[in-house]
């Protein structure tokens, strides 16, 4: 959880994400640190007629390492 603020401050990708089930719009910060995506997901949620955006998960891909191997003889 420690690398939320880095994810949100400085994100490599932000792309909208899936509603929610509550139907709110999400939006998904992605950061790459290490080999792994970080993702946050933030749902925007309307109150008294005001936009915000609320902490609605997160989660970590691990990304594949392809390795250049040369063809056995």
């Amino acid at each position: 959880f420690e690398n939320i603020p880095a994810v949100l401050s400085t994100p490599d990708y932000i792309v909208k994400g899936n509603n929610n089930r509550r139907g709110n719009e999400a939006v998904e910060f992605i950061k790459k640190f290490k080999n792994k995506d970080y993702h946050v997901v933030m749902s925007v949620v309307v109150e008294r007629n005001e936009k915000k955006l609320v902490f609605n998960t997160m989660y970590i891909k691990n990304l594949k390492v392809v390795l250049n191997k040369k063809p056995m003889q």
